[in-house]
Parts: C-alpha cells; structure tokens; sequence
C-alpha cells in the first residue's frame, strides 16, 4: 500500500497515460509529505479520498490535468495549514464550490485555479485574504458565477490578479479593486458577461506595471481619467 512506504517526503506522479483506478486512502497517512503532484492521469477517476486532508506537513499541491478525478475541494483543505502553493488546473470532473476556507490558509503564496469547468458558485470574498497570498489565478472555469468580491479591496498581499475567459462571471469590477495597494499585474480578459465601466479606483494602484483587459464585450464607459 502506498500508505506503508515510509517517510516520503515529495512525490509525483504524472504523464502515465494508462495508470487507472482512484488515489487510495492510505495517501492519507503519509503524514512527513512535503510535495505531491499528481498530473496528467486522465484515465484515474474516483473521487479525492477525504484522508488527503490528513496530509498537514504538506507544502505543494499540484494537480495539473488533464485528471478524470472527481469530487469536490473539501472545506478540510482548510486543516492543511503547511500549505504554500496550489495548483488544480484542468480538472473536467471536479464539483462543488470553491471553499471559503482557502482564503485562511496563512502561509500560501500561490494559487492557481484554471480550466476546471464543473468548478461552480461564486468567488469567496476571502479568496485572497492569505497574508502571504502574492499570486492568485482563476482563469476558463466555466460554472463560476456571481460577481467578484467587493472583499478583494482586503487583499492586501496579491501582486498578481488574473481573471479570465468566465462565461457566467457577472457585475462590475468593484470599485474596492483601487484599495489592493500591492498589486503589480493585472489581467481582466475574456469574461463574457462583466460589466459597466472601469472603475476610477484603478488610478489609486500606484505600484501597477501590467494591466490587460480586453474582449469583454458588455463592459461600457469611458476610461477614467485616473488611469492616466
């Protein structure tokens, strides 16, 4: 059993175009585990064991499809409190919401979440509260919906935001975007139902080196003279 291995510390396993079945439960008890990707398996299925939530000495997560696991990111992730960088991008069967329980993981640097299309409900306002949060990307999940948190004005360590090619995203960029002082990067693409105009609050991101934001098609308005 995987779980007998002994003191793994990273492991990886990826590009194994015919490895099947599900991730066993005894992941769950290799408790020194520091790394673990798993990527590019898209013959495994079964859902994520809820004993990965166990793995509280871990610091990366990488699931980088395409995966044909299924199920949903527990609220649990939130005990995995070593955590620094994730990435789940790809996944075609993953469900359920994004858990507001990320936004209170404390050491994370890194999150990334992209091209997960049953991914579903709206943008926890603590998404990118993490203190250590420099880096968020959410990007092609299809079934996200609502409008993006006016609590993003508390973000207050992201340096980089992407948002991108969201079909149900809806509403206004919120004016309390101008208030996320350490942002340096900036993407808005593609998000087919954003709306109303670029609010003058962008004037006040005074530490900005990258703004993008084009093919959004309902946006409207005059380009705010703060920009300038």
């Amino acid at each position: 059993r995987l779980g007998d291995v002994g003191a793994v510390l990273d492991l990886r396993v990826y590009s194994n175009l015919r490895l099947s079945g599900s991730l066993p439960a005894s992941v769950g008890q290799l408790q020194a585990l520091t790394y673990f990707q798993l990527s590019d398996q898209p013959v495994m299925s079964g859902e994520l064991p809820l004993s990965f939530y166990n793995l509280s000495a871990l610091q990366t997560l990488n699931f980088d499809g395409p995966m044909g696991i299924s199920g949903t990111i527990s609220s649990q992730i939130g005990a995995m409190r070593a955590l620094t960088y994730i990435t789940i991008d790809k996944h075609a069967r993953m469900s359920g919401t994004l858990p507001s329980e990320l936004g209170g993981l404390s050491l994370l640097g890194s999150l990334s979440l992209t091209g997960n299309r049953r991914i579903s409900g709206s943008i926890p306002g603590s998404l990118g509260a993490g203190p250590l949060l420099v880096s968020l990307v959410l990007g092609n999940n299809d079934a996200l919906e609502g409008e993006l948190p006016a609590e993003m004005g508390t973000w207050d360590a992201v340096q980089t935001l992407y948002v991108y090619q969201h079909a149900r995203l809806s509403g206004t960029i919120p004016a309390e975007l101008g208030d996320m002082a350490s942002l340096l990067d900036l993407r808005v693409y593609s998000n087919l139902r954003l709306s109303g105009s670029l609010p003058a609050s962008v004037g006040q991101l005074q530490a900005l080196t990258y703004f993008q934001s084009p093919d959004q098609p309902v946006m409207s308005g005059e380009l705010p003279l703060s920009f300038y």
